[in-house]
């Protein structure tokens, strides 16, 4: 994806000035939504200082076998002591990640957050439901979501606090705890942003707020939240029918059932669901990916729920403790193992395989050049020729994951806000952008943003100091502009084929 060269960009301006950029000698910003992901990418980093997608690539999958480590691990904790429903359950929970195998090697390989943030949220579900969970930890763990997916505070915040009015005694003492500790950390994480990046939550939220890019953009993605949700819960038809199940079986008993911490997950579910229906727009939601945060806790409250029908179905209530060995642990492995080797591994590899080109020495490599030239071509006009510039140009455009990766000399501006301060304070201004930044190059925002292609158009300093490159035969998808003014202006008109 776009989106993950980003990554790879704050990693590199980490390792090389210390400071948490989008920019080399650029403010700081919070660009990223899980600046925690970089404790991934910068070792990957480190070892493969020349190649921008493979550490991409291994972080994806090393988080997600780690998931998928957890989950197992997991379910077992939820299915409860009968033998036969905990055996069901990691079949049937397995079973579906399999069938969903497409979209999880995607997630896998995509570059972006996804697995390391359901690892997280996994790692912190396994921690409360453990015999005796540590308040203290606890809210650490769920404190520091905020800069692992700040979305996923719906689950480390609502599920301790939904464990209080559920609970009492040292449960009861134990959650106030977490949700106190969680508090704090998020308030210091804020504080910090605040004083060092400019902005006490990440740049994201705000652009992501519906209407921040006009009514038009808005009307596009209307539909785009209920049917991202709805291809999420078709893509794992068993957790979701076994809940159902439960629940029609006995509403109320079932929900007595279930342990404080689920009913916290189960409610938190619930609101995140809500949330990311209703109030964020889902720019680039590839895969269902701002859904997944709900995979791990539908897993758990899954494979509770096969518990509860394995004790209705004996007419014997089912108990929540587990047997030290039932054989059980050695069936999870091996399930473990035949999902990575006969499901997910194949597409994994699969989807590594359609990106990089194995030269005859027999080794992986990637040339983003030649990536850009042969699909992203029309895309970016002349993108590979501005890089071989070697010139430290200002580029501004809506879509920057690929130029942050394809030359370490150029300063991205980013239109749509997302590593941009003031933009995503206070949205997207014309006027603002030349003026504060004099770009050399421009692309035209994506079609999808109309409101802010007009205010381009309609700006004096734009009709003054840009021209746009011809497109007769309407061949590029972004249009090019160039800065009349720019100190490269001779080479930079001779690429785009423009009279001097």
């Amino acid at each position: 994806m776009d989106d993950s060269f980003m990554f790879t960009r704050y990693a590199d301006t980490v390792l090389s000035e210390g400071r948490f950029a989008p920019n080399p000698g650029g403010e700081p910003a919070w660009g990223l939504t899980s600046p925690a992901f970089l404790s991934v990418i910068i070792p990957l980093r480190i070892l493969l200082p020349g190649d921008p997608v493979l550490p991409l690539l291994l972080a994806g999958t090393v988080c997600g076998l780690a998931f998928l480590a957890l989950l197992t691990r997991l379910l077992l904790k939820a299915a409860g002591r009968d033998p036969t429903a905990r055996r069901a359950a990691l079949f049937l929970i397995l079973f579906s990640a399999a069938f969903a195998s497409h979209d999880i090697a995607f997630h896998f390989t995509s570059g972006m957050d996804t697995m390391f943030a359901l690892a997280w949220l996994t790692l912190y579900i396994g921690a409360f439901l453990a015999r005796r969970p540590r308040a203290v930890l606890l809210g650490l763990l769920g404190g520091a979501a905020f800069v692992v997916r700040p979305d996923h505070l719906v689950f480390r915040l609502g599920t301790p606090a939904v464990v209080i009015l559920c609970s009492s005694g040292r449960e009861r003492r134990g959650a106030l705890v977490c949700l106190l500790v969680s508090i704090a950390v998020v308030a210091l994480l804020m504080l910090l942003g605040l004083l060092f990046l400019g902005s006490p939550l990440p740049l994201a939220f705000y652009a992501k707020t519906p209407g921040f890019y006009g009514i038009s953009f808005q009307r596009f993605y209307l539909l785009e939240s209920p049917k991202q949700f709805v291809q999420f819960i078709l893509s794992y038809p068993v957790p979701v029918s076994l809940m159902a199940l439960a629940c029609a079986a006995h509403p109320r008993r079932w929900l007595q059932f279930l342990p404080p911490v689920l009913k916290g997950l189960l409610a938190s579910s619930l609101l995140f669901a809500f949330y990311q229906l209703f109030l964020v727009t889902p720019i680039m939601p590839h895969s269902q990916r701002f859904f997944y945060p709900l995979l791990a806790p539908m897993a758990v409250l899954s494979a509770a729920s096969c518990a509860f029908l394995r004790g209705e179905l004996k007419k014997l209530p089912p108990s929540a403790a587990i047997l030290k060995d039932d054989g059980t642990r050695r069936v999870a492995r091996a399930a473990f193992l035949l999902l990575i080797v006969f499901t997910i591994g194949p597409r994994v590899v699969g989807c590594i395989s359609d990106i990089r080109h194995p030269p005859p020495d027999g080794f992986n490599c990637f040339d983003l050049e030649e990536e850009l030239d042969s699909r992203w071509r029309c895309y970016w006009p002349h993108i590979t020729e501005l890089a071989r510039l070697q010139a430290p140009l200002v580029v501004a455009s809506t879509e920057v994951g690929h130029l942050f990766a394809v030359d370490a000399d150029f300063t991205v501006i980013d239109m749509c806000g997302l590593n941009e301060t003031t933009i995503a304070h206070h949205g997207f201004s014309a006027e603002y952008l030349i003026e504060r930044y004099e770009p050399d190059v421009i692309y035209m925002p994506h079609p999808d943003y109309v409101e802010m292609t007009a205010d381009l158009m309609e700006c004096r300093l734009f009709e003054e100091r840009y021209v746009l490159m011809d497109d007769p035969e309407d061949e590029y998808f972004l249009d090019l502009a160039i800065n009349r003014f720019s100190g490269n202006y001779a080479d930079l008109a001779g690429i785009a084929g423009l009279s001097l």
